[in-house]
């Protein structure tokens, strides 16, 4: 009786032990953005994963380069992020693995098998290209290509989608460039960054200037004072937040989405002249910068004050890199080499100006006819067919033989593939190759 009664206690121990044991936390799905990305893509990786012992962490493996907003994301660390964005820095098989720990440290991995391809450039459109435009905001996500007497399309690594505005909108058959200006915000909703909003400034007769919106459902025209200053051209535009900034050959104006409408005078960005002609916008987190042709400024609080990169001249373009890891801003810039000088170079700037952290100058071959500087997820300088970073200089990575029609200007998608522009209205790209 004794034995049945030692074994019956044992037999509830061993249930008691087995009922309060924990088990491994489980993966019940992972996903990533491009299944067959190219060398210096930026992808999204994402693990789901449940477990009965929250809260869970994350650690993060593999070659190549992880990004995230987390500052304190470090590779084989533990992090709360059950995502990461990814850059591989090769091509052939690589391997991501992702391994989630429980409060009582019980875990499981998995592990993402990516075929990582070399890039190759290939045709888009074949004429009639008019302008490019991103979300500054995206960290993937394409580029919405504006096509002369078309819709426009919108370009991704994964897809090619029309978008249903664009060729009725604006006067194609009177005005040469009646579209001047455009940019557009995107939507991360389950990470698909699909178009919310496009903002473009264009031309109905000349100099009868608008601002026109395209949401999702409607468009909408705003009135501009630009008639009323004797505007000639529209030169860029910018989104930073609910701010619209329009730069034109007579000075920055400034659009407010939330009701307050048009600024009733242009920016007064050089004390005692508000016309200073602006050519190019830049826009990271709550910063905004102007190259103009009396120099580099730039606000940190929505244009409540604005402040000047000492010793910039004329500048014909700006733009930056936004380290998302650091949260960290570079600014580049084609401008004067001295006030006034009428001779130009590219230089690195810290993020407030106070000091220049390199000089790449001009590539081997550059013409005056390239527009623009953009830089890649990886940090990289592009200017037309060039990229420049400090360790190789400017090199011509793709091979781009151009003598016959100029790349005029280069746009790098968020997730990183590289847009061309040519004089002759072609759209190429450095990407994917077909399948």
């Amino acid at each position: 009786m004794n034995r049945i009664v030692s074994c019956a206690a044992l037999f509830g121990l061993l249930c008691l032990m087995g009922a309060c044991s924990s088990s491994r936390p489980e993966i019940t799905s992972a996903t990533i953005s491009d299944e067959h990305p190219v060398v210096g893509q930026r992808l999204l990786l994402r693990v789901y994963a449940q477990s009965d012992n929250p809260p869970l962490r994350y650690i993060w493996n593999g070659s190549g380069i992880f990004q995230s907003t987390d500052k304190d994301l470090r590779a084989g660390e533990p992090t709360e992020r059950y995502y990461v964005y990814w850059i591989p820095t090769g091509e052939g098989t690589r391997t991501v693995s992702c391994t989630v720990i429980d409060d009582e440290d019980n875990e499981e991995t998995y592990h993402f098998s990516v075929n990582v391809r070399h890039r190759t450039l290939k045709e888009l459109q074949s004429s009639d290209l008019v302008i490019m435009a991103k979300d500054p905001k995206s960290l993937t996500g394409g580029i919405l290509a504006g096509i002369r007497g078309h819709d426009f399309v919108y370009y991704t690594a994964v897809e090619t989608s029309d978008y249903k505005w664009g060729e009725s909108e604006f006067n194609w058959d009177e005005i040469a460039d009646p579209l001047d200006a455009m940019t557009m915000t995107t939507s991360s909703v389950s990470y698909l960054y699909s178009i919310t909003s496009v903002w473009a400034v264009h031309q109905e007769t000349p100099g009868d200037w608008e601002l026109v919106s395209r949401g999702s459902s409607s468009d909408t025209s705003r009135d501009t004072p630009f008639a009323d200053d004797g505007v000639g051209a529209v030169n860029t535009i910018g989104v930073n937040g609910a701010q619209i900034w329009v730069g034109t050959d007579k000075g920055l104006y400034l659009y407010s989405t939330t009701g307050d409408g048009w600024a009733d005078e242009p920016v007064e960005l050089v004390q005692g002249n508000p016309h200073a002609v602006v050519n190019d916008i830049y826009t990271a987190n709550d910063c905004v910068y102007v190259a103009t042709e009396a120099g580099i400024f730039f606000t940190e609080d929505n244009g409540g004050t604005w402040e000047r990169f000492d010793g910039t001249g004329d500048t014909k373009a700006i733009t930056g890199y936004h380290d998302i890891s650091l949260d960290t801003v570079t600014i580049y810039a084609l401008t004067e080499e001295s006030e006034g000088s009428a001779t130009y170079t590219i230089r690195c700037y810290r993020d407030d100006g106070a000091e220049v952290l390199a000089e790449p100058g001009y590539p081997p071959d550059s013409y005056a006819w390239i527009e623009g500087l953009d830089t890649d997820p990886l940090g990289n300088l592009w200017f037309g067919k060039w990229r420049w970073n400090a360790d190789d200089g400017w090199e011509n990575p793709a091979a781009i033989d151009d003598a016959a029609d100029n790349i005029v200007r280069s746009m790098v998608s968020p997730e990183g593939l590289l847009y061309l522009q040519t004089s002759l209205g072609k759209l190429l790209v450095w990407g994917k190759a077909e399948d």
